[in-house]
């Protein structure tokens, strides 16, 4: 954009716009080829090549750093020449308050290259989630799939850049507001981005939409969710619920929240179809350009969804969405700011960051490099240490006979990857205790590649059923893992569910007695808040925990109780080391080097091809 605007007004500056602006777009080219082509510039497990590709990968990988280091030395050198360029002329925008000459013509340009780089990453994603799809096993749990169809990364692209390029607009308008205030007119801004800032105040009358829409659903189903609270809160010798009518409303208006989490998919289809009728639109306009460089509104309804500035609604959705734009900026700094200053902020902001940063550099590559890369390699030898698996500098003075891992929210995944690798001697005395876990209502769904129904089915065998998952219907993070299908218990009917084990019928759950945990085999939904027996004084209901503190809930025993193995003094280990797929695939013959830490790009790379034939 540079480039573009520091020749115009003058023919001298032609040559120099000439060659400023195809450097610039060339740099831009080739950046585009490295990301896409070449993929992450580190080393790479997930993929091994041999012979003629295997050395051209580690010619590249040595010396793509004195190539970008290049492209860097280039780039600002165009920019500095197109700073001086500029900086030569007489520029007169303050006295005639019109907008930077050639600012038009690149911003268009630029808009143009996302709308076609958006409809190519929509192509790409569906022949992708099409090809992916095939040869899947019929009958596969419905919970367990992708979200938007395989569509997701199209949802959350599109979404960034309708953010971004409202961004672009956003600046412009605030300093023309800044420059310009107590002066009467104040300064021009671009139509195009004028024309952007009116897209986002139409989003913000559609969030507005979504919200009352949100509201009205409440006001209907809230009943439904007090009722649902109160049967679940009726257990025992007793008729009547265990809290009181204040604490079940409480409980119900919990219950809702956590649901919230499953509308996340239709609110992405929604603004990113949204925000990207919108940006086709002011594109559009722009393309159509008449005598003397004018742009043409479309015809019909289809003109409201771009317009330019005007004394009414158009004027007041521009000024609306600035301050959107420039709300939202104001708050990440706000927010980043903050976190440096609070702890507990601090330890809220990194949530998202503990999430993202598991996955290897294919799933994000402009962040360092994933944790789990030492995470699941230490907490895998971790659990051989106590076990004396492993030989090392130290060994404990008395090894246990068996380990339970006790896993919460990210945690959970950590834990399944760890445990994917422990050898077949090994898993016989391992047992497993997640809580909290989004190992189904998020990871298979975002990340289908490395998590996914094979995963945990197989997990789930091969460590004999040892493994239990504690959630709460308040929990607006996670939910249950190991079954689905809940029906609601009405009118003395059999509390049933669809379980990992026997997942194409239906099985008889059992409400436990005392605490009024619902026991789905190995999936235990317990009640949030604790509801203490009143004339027991054990305890008092103060809040809601939903995603926090399980251990403190009166199932946390029972639940380690049930999943610590029970050594077998004659057959220490279950299974034939000879048959382990994670033995097999260390084996020499077959090309595979033994697992070592650096291996562990994503932690996910299941020992076994179940997990393989869907992703």
């Amino acid at each position: 954009m540079m480039g573009a605007a520091a020749g115009r007004g003058s023919s001298q500056a032609g040559a120099v716009l000439s060659w400023t602006f195809w450097v610039a777009v060339v740099l831009l080219g080739v950046t585009t080829t490295i990301v896409v082509l070449l993929g992450d510039p580190e080393e790479s497990v997930t993929v091994h090549t041999v012979g003629r590709l295997e050395s051209r990968r580690v010619w590249w990988h040595k010396r793509v750093h004195v190539l970008a280091l290049a492209l860097v030395i280039v780039a600002g050198l165009v920019l500095l020449l197109s700073l001086w360029q500029a900086g030569g002329r007489t520029l007169t925008i303050a006295a005639s308050r019109r907008a930077l000459p050639g600012i038009d013509g690149a911003s268009v340009g630029v808009l143009v290259a996302c709308v076609v780089a958006m409809f190519g990453l929509l192509a790409a994603n569906w022949v992708l989630a099409a090809v992916t799809t095939m040869g899947a096993e019929p009958g596969r749990p419905a919970s367990f799939s992708r979200f938007a169809a395989g569509m997701a990364p199209t949802l959350a692209a599109s979404v960034g850049t309708f953010l971004g390029v409202g961004y672009a607009a956003a600046l412009p308008f605030g300093w023309a507001w800044f420059l310009g205030r107590g002066e009467g007119q104040g300064y021009e801004v671009s139509p195009l981005l004028q024309r952007i800032a009116y897209a986002w105040g139409l989003t913000l009358v559609l969030v507005i939409g979504i919200i009352a829409a949100a509201g009205i659903s409440y006001a209907v189903r809230r009943d439904a969710f007090r009722n649902a609270a109160v049967r679940a809160f009726t257990f025992g010798a007793s008729s009547e619920p265990r809290l009181s009518v204040t604490w079940i409303s409480r409980v119900g208006t919990a219950m809702w929240l956590a649901r919230l989490k499953n509308s996340l998919e239709a609110l992405l289809w929604t603004l990113s179809v949204f925000g990207l009728v919108l940006t086709l639109a002011a594109t559009l306009e722009f393309l159509r350009l008449g005598r003397g460089g004018q742009t043409r509104d479309l015809p019909g309804p289809l003109g409201l969804l771009s317009e330019e500035p005007s004394a009414g609604a158009p004027k007041v959705l521009i000024a609306a969405g600035t301050v959107v734009l420039i709300g939202l900026a104001v708050g990440l700094v706000l927010l980043g700011r903050g976190a440096i200053r609070k702890e507990s902020l601090r330890r809220g902001v990194n949530v998202g960051w503990d999430v993202m940063a598991f996955w290897p550099r294919a799933v994000h590559p402009f962040v360092p490099p994933p944790y789990s890369q030492r995470a699941v390699a230490d907490l895998r030898s971790r659990i051989s240490w106590h076990l004396a698996g492993q030989s090392g500098p130290t060994m404990p003075r008395s090894p246990a006979s068996s380990v339970v891992v006790a896993a919460h929210s990210q945690g959970s995944l950590i834990a399944v990857a760890a445990l994917l690798w422990l050898p077949a001697e090994e898993r016989s005395r391992v047992g497993l205790l997640t809580f909290g876990s989004q190992l189904k209502v998020q990871f298979p769904r975002a990340f289908p590649a490395y998590v996914n129904f094979d995963v945990l089915r197989w997990l789930f065998e091969k460590y004999e059923g040892r493994w239990v998952n504690m959630y709460r219907d308040t929990d607006a993070i996670a939910g249950p893992v190991l079954s689905w299908n809940h029906n609601a218990v009405t009118g003395g009917g059999t509390p049933q569910s669809k379980r990992i084990d026997a997942y194409d019928s239906r099985q008889d759950d059992v409400i436990d007695f005392e605490t009024g945990a619902r026991i789905c085999g190995n999936e235990w939904r317990v009640l949030d808040p604790t509801p203490y027996d009143p004339d027991l004084n054990e305890g008092a209901v103060a809040r809601i925990a939903a995603h926090g503190t399980y251990w403190r809930d009166p199932d946390w025993p029972n639940a380690i109780a049930s999943v610590r193995p029970i050594p077998d003094p004659e057959h220490p280990g279950a299974g034939s080391a000879d048959a382990d797929p994670a033995a097999v695939l260390a084996d020499p013959r077959h090309g595979m080097r033994q697992i070592t830490r650096r291996q562990f790009e994503h932690g996910l790379s299941p020992p076994f091809n179940g997990g393989r034939t869907q992703r």
